[in-house]
């Protein structure tokens, strides 16, 4: 049965639940805040802790005495950045080149050296050339002759000189026998090669009787020409000058000694050559006394036309080219049954005329 008394009850009733709501939602999150600051947990449930430990020890693996755990210190790779710091030095080491020690001085040279076959009287002389193929200077202190023919033999210098690295020196000797016979020597080089300081080149030669001089002039003249065409221009030089000394009036040993200074440049000292074919010209055999001739302008004027073309001097090539163009005009007056040699020399003199 309604009454206004149980009405006024209910709603007194709602208002303090719902006063007792709102308080509960403040009053909650301010004890959380206040327990937190102070460092107080709230009551954990109570654990057995025997049993806890118990459990733990039965659920852990078995372990195996065997089975031990790696030393980091002594058996653990190192780290990469560990064997790049090792390794980076010796790889710049590596990188930079090592500075070559300086070999010594070394003395180089034929083992022997043989003279010409000449008259007793006469004399012939030869050039010997050393080398030094070490990286340091080559010491040459003394030059010396023994052996029972050693006065049959002279040297022109006997030292002390200085010999650079990768360079060469040549020691000229004469051979004057005096007596008929072969003769043979010793030469030896004193020098600063720890390995060879005194370098020994036996020498030999043989003296002929007087009778016989044309046959050695004629065997000169052949050994040289064996030499030329070899291209062995200097022994070939050597072997013609011999002859001549036999033989001044030999004209075909001047053109080929002319030759032979022709083609290692020297040019004017060919020049006075290919004139003393000329000059003893009636030493030329007759039967080929005309292409000699020829052959001999020919390289006359050549040589007087490359010394033009190849001198650093404006006036020394101009003071040369006159007389250049002279002895090609003196050429192709003369020689005319050579086709090449004269269509050679019409080039040539147009190159000359071209420079005037």
């Amino acid at each position: 049965m309604y009454s206004p008394e149980s009405d006024e009850l209910k709603r007194k009733i709602a208002r303090i639940a719902t006063i007792v709501v709102v308080v509960l939602l403040i009053a909650f999150p301010m004890y959380l805040l206040v327990i937190k600051d102070s460092g107080e947990e709230p009551a954990a449930p109570r654990i057995d802790r025997d049993l806890l430990r118990d459990e733990i020890e039965r659920a852990r693996p078995e372990r195996h005495d065997t089975v031990e755990p790696p030393e980091i210190s002594e058996s653990r790779p190192e780290m990469a950045i560990d064997d790049w710091e090792i390794r980076e030095p010796v790889r710049r080491e590596r990188d930079v080149p090592r500075r070559r020690t300086a070999s010594p001085p070394s003395l180089s040279g034929d083992d022997a050296l043989v003279f010409p076959q000449i008259d007793a009287n006469a004399n012939a002389s030869r050039t010997y050339t050393i080398r030094n193929t070490g990286d340091r200077a080559l010491e040459v202190r003394r030059l010396s002759i023994s052996g029972d023919a050693a006065d049959a033999f002279t040297l022109k210098q006997r030292g002390p000189f200085t010999v650079q690295p990768n360079q060469e020196a040549s020691i000229e000797i004469e051979f004057v026998p005096q007596t008929t016979g072969e003769k043979r020597a010793t030469l030896t080089i004193e020098s600063n090669d720890p390995q060879q300081n005194n370098f020994r080149i036996a020498m030999r030669g043989v003296a002929a009787e007087e009778d016989s001089i044309e046959n050695i002039v004629r065997n000169l003249y052949e050994e040289g020409r064996n030499h030329f065409d070899s291209r062995r221009f200097r022994q070939a030089e050597e072997m013609f000058s011999n002859a001549l000394s036999l033989d001044p009036l030999y004209g075909p040993a001047y053109l080929m000694r002319g030759r032979s200074k022709y083609e290692q440049g020297e040019f004017l000292a060919a020049l006075s050559d290919f004139d003393n074919v000329l000059k003893y010209r009636l030493s030329l055999p007759s039967h080929d006394r005309q292409r000699i001739e020829c052959i001999t302008l020919y390289y006359a004027a050549l040589s007087m036309t490359e010394q033009a073309l190849r001198t650093d001097s404006e006036d020394e090539r101009k003071r040369l080219l006159r007389p250049a163009m002279g002895r090609w005009e003196d050429f192709k007056g003369i020689c005319r049954m050579d086709q090449t040699l004269v269509e050679n020399a019409g080039l040539w003199m147009s190159r000359l005329s071209d420079l005037r």
